[in-house]
């Protein structure tokens, strides 16, 4: 149960870290006269590496230090790429079937799940 903790708390932190690092990168919009700003391209999910756990496995204080909202029971290991950074991190879902529907898209389909905000 400690390795499993611990590989959760460092796959939180490498989320945390890529979330920062993609909250620093922007494309300069071009093609408009006179104005620049920025835009994100979405979040996406190619894969699933492991799962899904439920939130029963773990210490229920540790989820609570670490910011798992109660509402969120399951979760998979996915490689997820935010604002052109791609890593691989928790992905928190409050169904097992919503954990198992993103399994099955990926048993059929390489295309990448668009999360919206």
């Amino acid at each position: 149960m400690k390795i499993a903790n611990a590989f959760g708390q460092l796959l939180l932190s490498v989320s945390e870290s890529l979330r920062n690092f993609a909250n620093r990168l922007g494309v300069t919009v071009t093609g408009q006269e006179g104005t620049t700003g920025t835009t994100h391209s979405p979040t996406l999910i190619w894969d699933v590496i492991d799962g899904p756990y439920s939130r029963d496995e773990f210490d229920e204080e540790e989820l609570q230090a670490i910011g798992v909202d109660d509402n969120f029971n399951y979760f998979l290991v996915v490689k997820l790429q935010e604002n052109g950074a791609v890593g691989t991190v928790n992905f928190w879902v409050k169904e097992a079937e919503d954990a198992y529907d993103i399994i099955e898209h990926f048993k059929n389909s390489i295309e990448p799940l668009e999360l919206s905000n």
